[in-house]
């Protein structure tokens, strides 16, 4: 009897075609930046990102309708190099977008005391800054922007200015994109495609 049940079974998916049916994916941006400053007192340091530094991170057909980009997550680790004087680094970073600047974050202060120190999530973000990063990203994945950008992180040793700071700041910034393809299989799984 359960031979019977899963021969008609086959028999039900042979006869079920194959067609092409849409379905929703999501993938993880991912932008890992390093900064290092060996300065006394205010430091500047940029990075640029590229179109083709996002699209090869991704892996998402050419066919696919693109439905939502979000940014999800910016967060900063700090490690204290060689001679570094400062026991606390105030920084902030914007865009340099062109003619724009939007600031993403501004004065977050650092304690410069951990070895090993832990990634800082970064929560008062700026929204002009997370907008005009959003934008530039989706631009790319849209294929409606090419030009790249620089994030630049800026600041100085805190309380006290003028200190030697010498340290690498990581930069990581982690979004998704949800985006709609369709694929061949079975014409009773998933919606179709229009």
């Amino acid at each position: 009897m359960k031979k019977l049940w899963l021969f008609i079974l086959v028999i039900t998916l042979l006869a079920t075609a194959c067609q092409y049916r849409k379905f929703e994916f999501v993938a993880t941006i991912g932008i890992d930046k390093e900064f290092v400053v060996d300065q006394t007192g205010y430091f500047s340091e940029k990075q640029t990102i590229t179109r083709n530094q996002i699209l090869n991170a991704l892996d998402i057909p050419v066919t696919a309708d693109i439905k939502e980009v979000n940014i999800e997550k910016i967060a900063l680790r700090v490690t204290i190099l060689d001679k570094n004087e400062a026991s606390f680094v105030s920084a902030s970073g914007r865009l340099q977008l062109g003619t724009s600047n939007p600031e993403v974050f501004k004065d977050k202060v650092i304690p410069l005391v951990a070895v090993n120190a832990p990634i800082i999530g970064l929560n008062n973000l700026i929204a002009e800054g997370v907008e005009g990063l959003k934008g530039k990203l989706e631009g790319y994945i849209k294929n409606t922007d090419a030009t790249s950008f620089d994030f630049e992180i800026y600041g100085d040793s805190s309380p006290t200015t003028g200190q030697k700071i010498n340290v690498k700041i990581e930069l990581q910034i982690t979004g998704t994109v949800k985006y709609e393809d369709c694929i061949e299989t079975l014409s009773i799984i998933g919606d179709d495609c229009d």
